[in-house]
């Protein structure tokens, strides 16, 4: 039976399209599916079927001792996760717990094996929107907006790779955008750490089975030295790939590299640039600056990209600055420096009129002398030279 990706809504097999979002339908496989209500493990009920990634489907379980335990459940798809990464999910899971100390980011991991044998992760509840929903749903998405995502997702990894954590593998699906409001963008980010475990321990398993997860195509995230194997181990440069392709999609709508396909060990984007903004679509309005950072951060060679992710971070900074000083069309002219904004307050704020030069009334001469307003509102000569 097909299923939705989007809306996890299941049909019958004659059925090619969600009825309710018109999204196509990607085969519905037994291996990650779980009954809403079935208890497993004794001790986990399966409340609702929330989302279907790459990696599997996600459910919100809860404890069914204690209903008020709310948990999001991971169950992986056949072949992805062996007793080797098992084991390795289960260090990553200590190490996660031990140094990582991002509140933003969701890497509190369980590694579980159900009573048939099938893999899963258990963690916090996901919260909010996925961004590929928004993607799907919205692109190409306004660059303010784009901006203020990419700055929130570059802080939270600020801090995860000051304790030395490499998130690995950023993509729209585990960006979470939990407030999107006038004050700015927050965000949780999922999913660290998996997709580069997966890969040291079972490279080939996170190909997506054809026609289903090629949709969306996010091979195109992982970094190119880690899809060769060229890179000893992924560092802030991998997540700055990843930030660049993901600064792409949201612009656009697109991925980056339209052909692009992991085939073994070898991609398509390793031979090709990124197609440009401006030939997809003239009036997307996006700063020069922005697009110029974008393909800087999606560098073939990680020393041409941003050297860290504080580097990328003042850069986008200013162009932030620059967004929110440009008027919106038919607004009126905004001044582009807010010291320039304050000097303006100050003098259109203050009491003492600028000085006037006095000339002679005769002549029309100027006789070196200003004069003022008192407070009485009477002129008087203050000065001459």
């Amino acid at each position: 039976m097909p299923v939705c990706p989007k809306c996890n809504t299941v049909y019958v097999d004659e059925v090619r399209f969600c009825k309710a979002d018109g999204f196509p339908l990607i085969p519905h496989t037994t291996e990650t599916y779980l009954p809403i209500g079935v208890v497993v493990n004794e001790s986990l009920r399966v409340v609702e079927r929330m989302r279907t990634d790459r990696f599997g489907v996600v459910y919100r379980v809860e404890d069914a001792i204690d209903p008020g335990q709310v948990f999001a459940l991971r169950l992986f798809r056949r072949g992805l996760v062996n007793s080797k990464v098992f084991g390795s999910l289960l260090q990553l899971s200590e190490r996660l717990a031990q140094g990582l100390r991002e509140p933003d980011v969701l890497g509190d991991y369980i590694p579980i094996q159900l009573e048939d044998g099938r893999y899963a992760l258990l963690s916090t509840d996901f919260p909010g929107i996925p961004l590929d929903e928004l993607i799907t749903g919205e692109a190409p998405l306004k660059p303010p907006f784009v901006v203020s995502t990419l700055l929130r997702v570059a802080d939270v990894l600020t801090g995860a790779h000051h304790s030395g954590f490499v998130h690995g593998n950023i993509t729209p699906e585990n960006v979470l955008i939990v407030d999107r409001s006038e004050r700015g963008v927050t965000v949780k980010l999922a999913d660290f750490g998996l997709a580069t475990t997966i890969r040291i321990h079972n490279a080939r398993a996170l190909t997506a089975p054809a026609g289903a997860l090629r949709l969306q195509n996010y091979d195109n995230y992982f970094a190119p030295e880690i899809v060769t194997g060229r890179g000893v181990e992924a560092d802030d440069r991998t997540d700055i790939f990843s930030l660049g392709a993901l600064c792409y999609q949201m612009l656009s709508g697109w991925i980056p590299f339209s052909d692009a396909a992991i085939e073994g060990d070898a991609a398509v984007y390793l031979t090709e640039d990124p197609r440009p903004l401006m030939v997809l679509n003239k009036e997307l309005g996006i700063p020069l600056a922005l697009e110029q950072s974008m393909l800087r951060a999606l560098e073939l060679n990680p020393d041409a990209r941003h050297r860290s992710i504080t580097d990328l971070i003042e850069v986008l900074q200013e162009i932030e600055l620059d967004l929110s000083i440009m008027p919106e069309p038919g607004a009126e002219p905004q001044r582009r420096s807010s010291r320039l904004v304050e000097a303006s307050r100050i003098i259109e704020d203050s009491s003492a009129p600028a000085p006037v030069r006095v000339t002679d009334p005769l002549d029309g001469r100027d006789t070196g002398a200003t004069e003022g307003r008192d407070d009485d509102g009477d002129d008087e000569v203050t000065e001459y030279s």
